[in-house]
């Protein structure tokens, strides 16, 4: 369960840096496509969704919540930012041929 899951954060958090689409639907004004702004905006609601999520699929496997501390959400962060990175490297890092 933990892989299928994971599989899923990974893709859909890179597909945030694939694509030039807002939440991959709408396309938005302008001809630059959307800036880094707008991706990590993209990256935090798909976080705090991604929180709320794993909150409610524990709620439903073990009867109640636990409460989260602090650290629940550190580490979630940064799970994200390292799900996050290799989308990252391909948009911003990547030196692409000029042929």
């Amino acid at each position: 369960m933990f892989y299928a899951v994971f599989s899923v954060l990974v893709g859909l958090v890179n597909a945030i840096f694939v694509s030039d689409r807002f939440f991959g639907l709408v396309r938005l004004g302008g001809g630059g496509g959307k800036g880094l702004g707008v991706r990590l905006l993209e990256l935090a609601v798909i976080a705090i969704a991604l929180m709320v999520g794993l909150s409610l699929l524990e709620a439903s496997s073990h009867g109640s919540a636990y409460s989260q501390g602090w650290e629940f959400y550190a580490i979630t962060g940064c799970v994200m930012l390292v799900a996050v990175f290799p989308g990252f490297v391909y948009r911003y890092l990547w030196k692409r041929s000029a042929a």
